[in-house]
């Protein structure tokens, strides 16, 4: 290997002429293979043990092959004790030996440049390493493709893509042969200076070696560089080579990264292949638990429709329900709903899938499908949506046409003897509440009882979270307020403290205080609630209400470090 690529293949073909002509000398007895190159070392014990045996008068086309000639001892001592100090990880011990050899007027060799190469490599000195490589060229020297490694393996340090550019445009100049460390080093410094042209110079080159076969290294440095191009689809395609081709099983971090971008992308193929994947992984091993196959069942067969979910956990469902909800994947969102149901039945779990199912609906902006999906719940469950999804599938609605033509649809449900489920009436409330049609929602939240329904502390909540962006819409909070008093219609501790807030800002202070008294006979007031207040009583210097709300507070069994919080 010392000699170099052409020279040593010539060695080579000279070396095997020459065993098969002492095959011929010693017949049957002398065995060699020729898929591997006839050792040299056999040749010259050969040559040793038979004195009288005159090699080149056998049938051989070459000239007789000089032995190299014998190294300097010093030189041999220097190589050998830069290696046992790299073992050891003394690198400055390392660059003294050698300084000293120069010293001495040791001539150095292609072995000592390759120790010093390692040595500035694992020191972190790129610069040092770049400078020994051009050295080591400038004195005659070729280097190996281990060189080569080292040099851009140093590179990863400083990140510098200039120069490992310059020396991948060397190798491949000098038709240096690549392997899976040129290609690994080469796109890491790419991806963590995030030079996506030159990691797709890169990536091409390694398309075009047939005899390179990748690892899981590079295969995870390949998908960062899809990555960082924003290319979820290239991405998808190097796993599916991974485990449909290569049968390379990928971290689960790296999964989750290119799930992330296929869903932020609308990749559809590409999640619903993800999805299979890792379920595929849940499946034939688990860190904690073994494998959640049953004994003697096969193993499950990427690509087919029935294994996605099939061997996750509710939590693991769930979450995937969760980041399909943000998207516009709709199917594959009611597929995993599906399987929840199927796999778990009616719990805590089912619900949850169903708020993100309904937020799937949503960026879509399938309100209509929304309400059918709430209509078809029974009318006596207590199910409700959640504050999030209700003002998530509001958003859906943006202008108050819509709003209108959405609510003319549930009238019309309810016309034709259909049961409407009150979340409906409460996503319409809050759009209009976000389009600041505080009048529309008092007016649709009176409505309410003409749908054989009663307003629930989320429908008040709805309404009041709308008149944060009207200040003159006091007089209308605080009538709805009169009125859902005198029916009996609570609302939440979020509700009420929006109310007070309306009312402080349009100077209703009496008001605040009668909100207070009637939200603490329902609900305990939040710590922002009274927070509220008392900076508002704190800047007027009204005593009389700062007592009154040091009462509350004392009576709602607030902490003491609370009160002191509170001032």
């Amino acid at each position: 290997a010392e000699y170099g690529g052409t020279r040593h293949q010539m060695i080579s073909i000279s070396l095997f002429r020459r065993a098969t002509a002492t095959r011929q000398l010693f017949g049957k007895r002398f065995r060699f293979s020729k898929t591997k190159i006839f050792p040299l070392a056999r040749l010259c014990t050969v040559t040793q043990r038979f004195p009288s045996l005159n090699l080149s008068s056998l049938k051989s086309t070459e000239a007789e092959i000089p032995l190299p000639p014998k190294e300097d001892e010093r030189l041999v001592a220097l190589n050998q004790n830069l290696k046992k100090l790299f073992h050891q990880n003394n690198i400055v011990q390392m660059f003294e030996e050698c300084r000293q050899a120069k010293l001495q007027g040791v001539k150095i060799n292609e072995a000592t440049f390759t120790w010093l190469l390692l040595a500035y490599g694992r020191s972190g000195k790129p610069d040092q390493c770049y400078q020994v490589f051009q050295d080591m060229q400038a004195m005659g020297f070729r280097p190996s493709p281990i060189a080569y490694d080292i040099v851009l393996r140093s590179f990863t340090y400083s990140n510098d893509v200039k120069k490992a550019m310059l020396v991948f445009e060397e190798m491949k100049k000098n038709e240096i042969m690549r392997s899976n460390a040129t290609y690994i080093h080469l796109l890491r410094i790419c991806n963590r200076s995030k030079s996506i042209q030159p990691g797709l110079l890169v990536w091409q080159d390694f398309e075009s070696q047939t005899e390179v076969i990748a690892d899981k290294l590079l295969y995870t440095e390949l998908i960062k560089l899809a990555m960082n191009a924003q290319n979820a689809e290239m991405a998808v395609e190097i796993v599916r080579k991974c485990y449909l081709v290569r049968k390379i099983e990928l971290p689960s971090s790296v999964l989750e990264t290119v799930l992330d971008a296929c869903l932020g992308s609308e990749h559809g193929p590409g999640i619903a292949f993800l999805y299979d994947v890792i379920s595929y992984h849940a499946a034939t091993t688990d860190a904690r638990f073994g494998p959640r196959r049953s004994p003697g069942a096969r193993p499950p067969t990427i690509g087919d429709p029935k294994n996605i979910g099939k061997y996750l956990t509710e939590g693991e469902l769930l979450r995937m329900l969760e980041r399909v909800g943000g998207t516009t994947q709709f199917r594959f969102a009611e597929e995993l709903y599906q399987k929840i149901v199927e796999k778990f039945g009616q719990n805590n779990f089912h619900l949850l899938a169903f708020n993100s199912l309904l937020c799937c609906y949503a960026q879509g902006k399938m309100v209509k499908t929304i309400f059918e999906r709430l209509n078809q719940r029974p009318p006596n469950s207590d199910f409700s949506l959640h504050r999030a999804v209700i003002s998530h599938v509001a958003n859906a609605l943006p202008k108050i046409e819509l709003i209108e033509k959405h609510y003319e649809y549930l009238l019309e449900l309810h016309n034709q003897g259909q049961q409407v489920h009150l979340d409906c009436l409460n996503i319409i409330i809050r759009a209009c509440s976000k389009v600041k049609m505080i009048s529309r929602s008092k007016e649709i939240l009176l409505s309410v009882p003409q749908f054989n329904l009663a307003p629930s502390p989320m429908t008040i909540e709805c309404f009041a979270l709308g008149a944060l962006h009207d200040v003159s819409s006091a007089p209308i909070v605080y009538e709805v307020f009169a009125y859902c008093e005198a029916n009996s219609w609570h609302g939440t501790p979020l509700a009420y403290e929006q109310i007070i807030r309306c009312l402080l800002d349009g100077g209703q202070v009496d008001w605040c205080i009668d909100t207070l008294k009637y939200s603490r006979s329902h609900a305990t007031p939040t710590f922002s609630t009274y927070l509220l207040l008392l900076n508002h009583f704190r800047g007027s210097g009204d005593r009389r209400y700062l007592r009154l709300l040091y009462k509350f507070i004392k009576d709602d069994g607030w902490a003491e470090h609370s009160l002191k919080r509170l001032g």
